[in-house]
């Protein structure tokens, strides 16, 4: 069935708690994008710190902001989780209503092809997998939607490009994804059908224990019942390997994702500080060339190695403390902002504003600006954005695997719930006899049973047994004795004929 088939007993009131439940899961799923922008400006700012930068109002800032989604994150669930039980259970009072309802106001026929012993543990199943399906994962999955999509949002805005190479992996995840939710719905549907046929052996066997006892029948009723078990437990094992497997693939899928995100970063990130990178040196007001020389480690661009500056003096022919090995200190955009942005930086590198020192820069060939998406807080939250949206949206396989139950579970139980019998029980339509005198007349009646259509148990039987008279039916088994006395009391009607009751059509 429909999912809004599936809410059929749903009124104004669990509409409007729907409603909520959806526009709260939304808001949550849309807490997480924020949760990564605030966490990769965090890093940022305190990654400032090891060159000699730390702005904490701003850190500051930031951690309040964390706090607060954090506060509405909580919120959120509890009004999602809290409305949508409200309806699931009101819903719920509704369905066993009229499932108990329409199975009781069922004639006899409906009986004969729906084996009564399995009612019971069918009911149970049947009722938990459409709760499942009515409750709080149906609206995880508008959060995990939300979630997914906004941090998608966000990895193409802050850096496109990394989110390219990222979202290359998808089809790993997706197919895993798709994988865990095709053998959730096989396995689900076999284990309910071999766990229905077990119970109704074990119903069957408790109501007629002394039979069993009677025939010794114990040995063989024990084995009927341990293979309906048996064919579940093959059904729950390959469910648990594939299902196994499947998560397997998906959270080794996840490091693949982080891995090739990260080296794609990293090449940009060296690729754009090559290219602005500079050596850097400055003239003072009486005409001496600065330069800025650091100790050759293999790496001149480390702020820890750079030594005195040396004036109309090359760093290949300096010397200091009697060392000789120096290189010229090269800088990059990324470290050229930092500078500009840090007053101590600035008084190091003989600039007296953030102004200056970027007229310097700008007269050696480089910037103060790295181009928009070639900074390292943009790498790191486009990969932990596309990261965490793939995974919450390869979680939605398994919040709708309760909506596909629910609707598999529904279509017995709301085609119960619809079939209005032949003969119902609960009308009240039909003639009412004034005065009872007990005469009976069945006239030439065609009748077989709906659980055997073939077998013709009355074929053209006609019967009239006048009132205050005694009739004997005698026969051998099959021949309808008790068939008559089944339509006589209208279990059943004729396919063709009629039977009377004081002159009048007992279907009247």
């Amino acid at each position: 069935v429909g999912y809004l088939e599936l809410l059929r007993f749903a009124t104004a009131l669990d509409w409007l708690l729907i409603c909520i439940g959806v526009i709260a899961a939304c808001g949550c799923g849309a807490c997480m994008p924020l949760v990564l922008v605030l966490f990769a400006g965090s890093i940022e700012s305190a990654g400032q710190a090891s060159n000699g930068a730390f702005d904490q109002d701003e850190l500051t800032r930031q951690a309040v902001l964390l706090v607060v989604v954090g506060v509405a994150l909580w919120f959120g669930t509890g009004i999602y989780m809290g409305a949508t039980d409200i309806a699931k259970v009101r819903m719920m009072a509704c369905y066993k209503k009229e499932y108990v309802k329409s199975i009781i106001r069922q004639d006899l026929s409906w009986f004969d092809t729906n084996n009564p012993s399995e009612l019971a543990p069918g009911i149970g199943a049947a009722m938990s997998t459409i709760e499942d399906g009515l409750g709080n994962k149906v609206m995880q999955l508008f959060e995990n939607s939300g979630t997914g999509l906004g941090c998608l949002g966000i990895a193409f805005y802050y850096n496109p490009w990394v989110s390219f190479v990222v979202v290359a992996t998808f089809p790993v995840v997706m197919g895993a994804a798709g994988l865990m939710n095709h053998v959730q719905q096989n396995s689900t549907k076999n284990i309910q059908a071999a766990y229905a046929e077990a119970g109704g052996r074990a119903n069957e066997a408790l109501s007629s224990m002394r039979t069993i006892a009677c025939f010794s029948l114990e040995e063989r009723t024990a084995k009927l019942y341990e293979s309906g078990l048996k064919r579940a437990e093959v059904a729950a094992v390959w469910a648990a390997v594939l299902g196994g497997f499947a998560l397997s693939v998906f959270m080794a899928s996840m490091n693949l994702m982080f891995g090739a995100g990260l080296l794609f970063g990293g090449l940009l990130l060296a690729e754009e500080h090559r290219s602005t990178s500079f050596e850097y040196s400055t003239v003072t007001e009486s005409g001496e060339v600065a330069n800025y020389c650091a100790v050759d480690c293999g790496n001149p661009y480390s702020q820890y190695d750079l030594v005195p500056s040396t004036f109309n003096v090359s760093c290949v022919d300096a010397t200091y403390e009697g060392r000789d090995n120096f290189v010229a200190y090269r800088m990059t955009c990324a470290s050229a902002s930092l500078v500009s942005d840090t007053p101590e930086l600035l008084d190091l590198f003989g600039a007296s504003s953030a102004s200056e020192f970027e007229s310097t820069v700008e007269g050696l060939g480089s910037t103060t600006e790295c181009s928009w998406p070639w900074i390292a807080s943009s790498v790191l939250l486009a990969l932990l954005s596309v990261q965490t949206g793939a995974q919450q949206l390869g979680l939605i396989g398994q919040n709708i695997s309760p909506i596909v139950k629910a609707r598999q579970a529904a279509v017995k139980v709301l085609r119960t719930i619809e079939r209005m019998p032949t003969i119902d029980a609960f009308s009240t339509e039909g003639n009412t006899l004034t005065q009872v005198r007990g005469e009976i007349e069945v006239k030439d009646v065609y009748f077989a049973y709906p659980s055997a259509p073939d077998v013709q148990v009355c074929n053209g039987y006609s019967l009239h047994v006048p009132a205050g008279q005694v009739v004997a039916l005698c026969g051998q088994s099959g021949s309808g004795k008790s068939t008559i006395i089944n339509l006589v009391e209208r279990f059943y009607d004729p396919h063709r004929g009629a039977v009377h009751f004081d002159g009048v059509d007992v279907r009247t």
